[in-house]
């Protein structure tokens, strides 16, 4: 353990939430304490982010016991309870975390222009122990570290209100971009490019366009609100899986520019390293992030907006920021490199399990694949057809042994058996075979219903009865 740092503070400024954890060593390992947070108070009006700060980090001292503030500022050194030795500061903007030499310049450039447009965070400066870092630099930063040590192709998304932030490593080729579209202030950027119809394309229900535009423009000015009803959830679920999609359409132009340096969708780019494009197929691990992922009543909605919004192909494992922390153990790596890894891996990550989804499609209602699933305890035979997904419960491991249909890729190459240990999860094993790229009926009469199907199949929502939710 780093001589002299036994309580870690540390701070995430969100477009629309502020998001402080406490981290104490105990013994040989650090772990999470405590974690609070509140709506940010940068805008009108307020106008005065440590507002926002202050009232966060409350919270976390209301939970541990501690004494972390006073009059003056964040109380340093810790002893006992009062106090931290550490504390650190990450801020949300809509920039590109870079690879060097180009991250440094644009961090500075952040930090610029954050400190020109809300000077409050001057009187930040003072409290911090290093230069505020840009949530998307931090996440990016996790992102790598995964990558590095599992020597994985891995694909990372922080879904936050004002951007969507999406970090690639493939073949330790790193790439990144925050596009301008989120489920908070910039939620009706979404709507813009993405058009209603493509988000009403996911509701199990029968609603007018006007309508639902009205609820999205609510939740624009109104961004720090939750979902209320299930018909809320739905709604707010389906913003996320557009956004995911039109954040990985912008990520993967991006990636295919092969380094050109490059300005659209409102925000600058440039990518550094790897191959051109990414293969969908080659993806290892996928993690989220973001409220609407972290905070998912039931985990099994987390990874189906994964799913639904990535389209993984092969075999992919899926992973979620449990407590939406990941920037703060970003802004943590280069300091305290030992206490971020050890909450990353036993606070912050959760599995979620293993999603195997054959390459391309097939006519609906023909068999896609079937063979045989073990795992610790219990055996199941699979047949299954085109069209449909299923779930193993269970966190395995999994012993595959499944077998395509006419040729089908899933996962070992055309028309060759699957045979492998994939692990499982809080969810288990998805077995998708609705096909890529996924499509929805046209008829709102049979999409409902085919939406119905695959919630049902997966026990995404608690109520079902007669064909609706």
């Amino acid at each position: 353990m780093s001589k002299g740092v036994d309580v870690i503070l540390i701070v995430d400024c969100g477009s629309t939430t502020t998001k402080a954890i406490l981290i104490e060593g105990i013994g040989e390992e650090y772990r999470l304490q405590a974690r609070g947070e509140a709506p940010t108070t940068v805008g009108i009006p307020l106008e005065d982010v440590s507002m926002g700060i202050r009232n966060a980090i409350n919270e976390v001292e209301e939970l541990a016991g501690s004494e972390l503030l006073d009059s003056q500022g964040i109380i340093t050194p810790a002893q006992g309870r009062r106090g931290t030795d550490l504390f650190l500061a990450t801020c949300s903007v809509g920039v590109l975390e870079r690879e060097e030499p180009h991250r440094e310049e644009i961090d500075e450039l952040f930090r610029g222009h954050v400190m020109a447009t809300t000077p409050e965070f001057m009187d930040l400066l003072p409290w911090t122990h290093a230069p505020i870092m840009p949530t998307p630099t931090a996440v990016g930063k996790i992102i790598q570290i995964l990558s590095r040590e599992q020597d994985i192709n891995i694909i990372g998304v922080d879904l936050g209100g004002a951007t969507t932030d999406i970090f690639s490593v493939f073949d330790q080729g790193s790439h990144g971009i925050s596009a301008n579209v989120g489920m908070g202030t910039s939620v009706c950027n979404l709507l813009v490019e993405t058009g209603i119809d493509n988000i009403l394309r996911w509701l199990p229900f029968s609603i007018g366009a006007a309508e639902l535009k009205n609820r999205i423009y609510n939740k624009m000015v109104r961004p720090t609100t939750i979902p209320h009803t299930l018909e809320d959830l739905l709604i707010e679920q389906a913003i996320a899986r557009e956004a995911l999609g039109l954040a990985l359409a912008h990520h993967r132009t991006a990636v295919g520019l092969g380094g050109a340096r490059c300005r659209t969708f409102g925000k600058a780019f440039q990518q550094s390293g790897g191959q051109e494009g990414l293969d969908m197929m080659e993806l290892e691990l996928l993690v989220g992030s973001g409220g609407t992922l972290s905070h998912a009543p039931r985990r099994v909605q987390s990874a189906m907006m994964l799913i639904d919004g990535f389209q993984p192909q092969g075999v992919t494992h899926l992973a979620v920021d449990s407590m939406f922390m990941m920037p703060q153990l970003g802004a943590l790596l280069d300091i305290h490199p030992q206490g971020a890894t050890q909450v990353l891996e036993r606070d912050c990550l959760a599995h979620l399990g293993t999603v195997l989804a054959p390459k391309g499609r097939g006519k609906f209602g023909e068999k896609c694949m079937w063979g045989k699933v073990d795992w610790p305890g219990g055996s199941e035979e699979v047949d299954i057809s085109w069209g449909d997904i299923q779930l193993i419960d269970g966190q395995g491991p999994f012993q595959l042994d499944l077998h395509p249909h006419l040729a089908a890729d899933i996962g070992a190459g055309r028309d060759r058996t699957l045979r492998r240990e994939v692990t499982g999860g809080v969810c288990g094993l998805f077995l998708d075979c609705r096909g890529r790229p996924l499509l929805l009926a046209e008829k709102e009469q049979d999409r409902v219903r085919q939406l119905l199907r695959w919630y049902k199949q997966v026990g995404m929502y608690p109520m079902h009865v007669e064909g609706a939710l």
